[in-house]
Order: structure tokens, then sequence, then C-alpha cells
């Protein structure tokens, strides 16, 4: 698992007592570079990149002053020496080494660098592979090309109009799909303005609903004060047996005082005013409710079919954004090959 990686490094974090930190502690990270025994490359690569860490020095004749500068650069690898004596024997005032030691008063500030002292180091280690393994290298050309790199033209030329001719392919059909998406918002809009109206006038004809079936009571209530107030300034009693009629009775001839008179349809002669008012409520109200649930079932159904496309529209935004590096990466290689053609006369 580890054959391809030239080194790796142990990292020790604590907390130690400084006297001259404000809080009496600092946290200290302590990262050391090792050779990797198991790796399969070049073992030059491991010798290397051991030491990465760039030390300056203050004090020829005091090591305990040397200071932590930097990490190493590609550069630094070939021309800082990675022995102190060596550095000073040769006038430098820096050499690499394989053990750092940094210190911070901060402990989420030290949590953080030591993560960017790892990330570091395999930046550097993952750059120089890079340069070794895929640019490093001496080959030969003789020109002018021969007929097989014209016909390799001829291909990169295609491979362009292809390119090219897929990413207008994915533009024109973003478009349909955003203009697809805007008339769905639009009709859901104004489904919404529609829901909106309707539960306003809902919601006016459930109230009045609500208070068809107490009519009936109410109005028999009515009557019978009217009966008791007459009593007590009349002193009549004749009207006894009316009052034990109003409230015992349940229907006789148009006067009905249970339920069922709410609904009733007068009769069709030339007096008739056709369905009551308490029913004609009724028949509002069971048709708002109709049709406050038909549309509220309508902007659901708006909603998903334009969340949906939507999600189809983001989709085709990544297409066309594929399509256009593939084009782009074409071009890149059309141009290179073929310096003078103007790619517009494909």
């Amino acid at each position: 698992m580890s054959a391809d990686k030239p080194i790796y490094v142990t990292q020790t974090r604590r907390g130690v007592y400084d006297s001259t930190s404000a809080v009496g502690i600092v946290y200290e990270i302590v990262t050391k570079v090792v050779e990797n025994p198991n790796y399969s490359g070049d073992v030059g690569d491991s010798e290397h990149l051991l030491n990465l860490f760039v030390t300056n020095i203050v004090d020829s004749s005091d090591a305990t002053q040397d200071t932590f500068d930097h990490y190493a650069t590609l550069a630094d690898l070939d021309l800082l020496p990675i022995s102190r004596s060596t550095a000073i024997a040769s006038g430098n005032t820096q050499y690499r080494g394989n053990v750092n030691s940094i210190k911070f008063d901060n402990l989420s500030v030290a949590v953080t660098a030591a993560q960017v002292v790892r990330d570091t180091i395999n930046n550097v280690v993952d750059t120089y592979l890079k340069v070794k393994n895929s640019f490093m290298g001496t080959d030969t050309h003789y020109f002018p090309y021969n007929i097989e790199l014209q016909n390799l033209k001829d291909q990169y030329a295609t491979a362009y109009i292809s390119a090219r001719d897929a990413r207008i392919a994915a533009e024109d059909l973003q478009k349909d799909k955003q203009l697809e998406c805007d008339t769905k918002e639009l009709i859901l809009e104004a489904k919404k303005k529609c829901l909106e109206d309707i539960k306003t006038f809902y919601e006016y004809v459930t109230a009045m609903n609500g208070l068809v079936n107490a009519v009936g009571t109410r109005y028999k209530k009515t009557l019978l004060d009217v009966i008791v107030g007459y009593e007590a300034e009349t002193a009549n009693p004749d009207l006894a047996g009316l009052k034990d009629y109003l409230e015992t009775v349940t229907a006789e001839g148009d006067l009905v005082f249970d339920g069922t008179w709410i609904t009733e349809i007068l009769d069709s002669g030339t007096d008739s005013t056709g369905m009551t008012l308490l029913a004609q409520i009724i028949r509002a109200y069971s048709q708002s409710t109709q049709a406050y649930q038909r549309i509220s079932g309508e902007v659901t159904t708006s909603e998903l079919a334009s969340e949906s496309c939507t999600s189809e529209l983001k989709e085709r935004q990544d297409a066309k954004s594929e399509a256009a590096k593939q084009e782009a990466a074409a071009l890149a290689v059309l141009t290179t090959y073929c310096p003078d053609l103007d790619p517009g006369s494909l």
C-alpha cells in the first residue's frame, strides 16, 4: 500500500510549559520526515525528499538560536545543503533538515497548523514526483512531420468539430429546458394567486357555514323570548300553549325547526323563491371547498413539476459546462498542431 510513497512523517503534538507564554503553556508540533523502506521506486527520491524543513542560521556558533524559515521548494532541494556545518563552510545562511518543531500559544491555531504542515509536505512530494515522472526526460523529433502526423491533424480537427457541435447541442437543450422551467414557474405563480383568492372566499363561506345550523335554534329562541316578554308586560296566560308548542314542535306547515328545513327548496309555485338563503350558503360552502381542494392539488402538482424541471435544468447546465470544457481541450490540441488554421472555418 505504501510502496509508491518515498517518505512518511511522524508527528508529535503536545502541550509544554513555557515561562515566556502569557498563559504559561504552549502547544508544540514536532514533525519528523522518515525514508520509507518499502518504497519500490528510485531510492534517490527518498533521499532527496528527506530534508524538507529550511532553517535560518542566526549565529554560526550557537545552533540553539536557529529558526525555522519555510518548507523546501523544488529549487531548495537542489541548492541548499542538508548539513549545518556544510552550510556554514560554504557561506550559506540556511540549511535543510528532516525535523521541525513549531510552537503556538493558541490551541485552535495549533490544531490547524498541524494539518497545514502535513498538507504542505504532501504538496512538495507530489509536485516533485510529477515533475520527475511526467516532465523530465530527453527525446528527439525530426521535421517536417510525416504523413501520419498530417492524418493526426485531421483527427484533431474532426475531434474539435465534434466537441464544438456537442457544446452547441447542449446549449440548445439548456435553452429549451430553461424556457420550459420559466413557463412552469409562471403557471405556478398564477395558480398560487388563484389559490390565494379562492382561499379568502373559502374562509369567509366556511365561517358562514358554521353558523347555519344555529339559525333554526336561534330563531325559535327569539320567538320564545318575545312571548316571554309579552307575558311579563300583559300578564296574558293564554300564550302558555303557544310557548309549549314552539318548544316541542319540529315541523308544522312551512315552519320547520329541525336540520332538514335548511336545505329544503320551496315549492315551484308563483311565490317560490328557489333555495333558501341558508341552503345557498351550504351550496356555496360545498363548491368553494371543492374548488379550494382542487386548486390546492394543482398548486402542489405544479410545485413538483417546477422542482423537477429545475433539477433537469441543472443537469443540462452541467452537461453544457462539461461540453464547453471538452471543446476547449480539443481546441487547445488543434491550435497546437494547426496554429494557422482558423477554427471558425471548420
